[in-house]
C-alpha cells in the first residue's frame, strides 16, 4: 500500500506463509479480510478524488476497489512498444473487449456490466510495476511499456502515465465473463 492507513486482516498462519515465502523467495504473510472495513483513506485522498463515496472500500488494493481496461487499448500499446504485452502487465480486475476504439474507456462515466453498475473515479496512473513481467517477475530493462506510455498518455503535471480506469461500485450486482458492458458518458444507466 502506498500512503494509505493500515488495513486489519486475519493472518492465515505459518503454513500459508511458508508456501508464499517459498514461491516469492522472501518473507511474506497471507492475510484474509473477514469483514468489510470502514473506509481507509486520508482526507487528502478524499479531496483528490471527489467522486469517492464513504463506502468505496479498496480492502487490500492500493487505492481503488476496481481497475478496468480494454483489450483494444492494450493492443494499441502493444503495437507502439513492438513486443508482446498481456493485460496482466497492468493487473486489471475487469478486462473489457469490444470497445469502439483504443482508450474509449477514458470517456466512460458509468459502466454497467451484468447487474452491476460501476462509477469512474479517475484514470489509473501507472508506475514501475508495469515493467515487471507478470509471470517471471523480471523487470523489463528498457522500462517498457512505461516509457512508451509516458510519450502519449500523461498529463503535463505528472510523470505517471494513465492507462485504464479506477472504478467504484455504484450498484452491486453479479457480472460474468459473457456480459458486454454498457457505458454512458454523462449519467448512471
Amino acid at each position: 500500500m502506498f500512503n494509505i492507513d493500515p488495513v486489519p486482516g486475519l493472518d492465515c498462519g505459518d503454513v500459508a506463509a511458508q508456501w508464499l515465502e517459498k514461491v516469492l523467495k522472501k518473507k511474506a504473510r497471507l492475510l484474509y479480510q473477514l469483514t468489510i472495513p470502514s473506509p481507509r483513506r486520508s482526507q487528502e485522498f478524499v479531496e483528490q478524488y471527489p467522486l469517492m463515496k464513504g463506502d468505496d472500500n479498496a480492502l487490500y488494493a492500493d487505492q481503488f476497489p476496481y481497475m478496468l481496461m480494454t483489450r483494444e487499448s492494450v493492443a494499441d500499446l502493444e503495437e507502439r512498444v513492438n513486443f508482446p504485452l498481456s493485460p496482466q502487465n497492468f493487473r486489471p480486475n475487469i478486462l473489457v473487449e469490444g470497445s469502439n476504439k483504443p482508450y474509449d474507456e477514458d470517456d466512460w462515466a458509468y459502466i454497467k456490466i451484468g447487474d452491476a453498475i460501476f462509477r469512474n473515479l479517475s484514470p489509473c496512473s501507472r508506475c514501475i510495476f508495469t515493467t515487471v513481467h507478470y509471470k517471471t517477475g523480471i523487470k523489463e530493462p528498457n522500462m517498457e511499456p512505461l516509457r512508451t506510455l509516458r510519450t502519449y498518455r500523461k498529463t503535463d503535471d505528472s510523470n505517471s502515465p494513465f492507462f485504464g480506469l479506477n472504478l467504484a461500485i455504484e450498484i452491486i450486482g453479479n457480472i460474468s465473463e459473457q456480459d458486454f458492458p454498457k457505458c454512458d458518458k454523462f449519467c448512471p444507466l
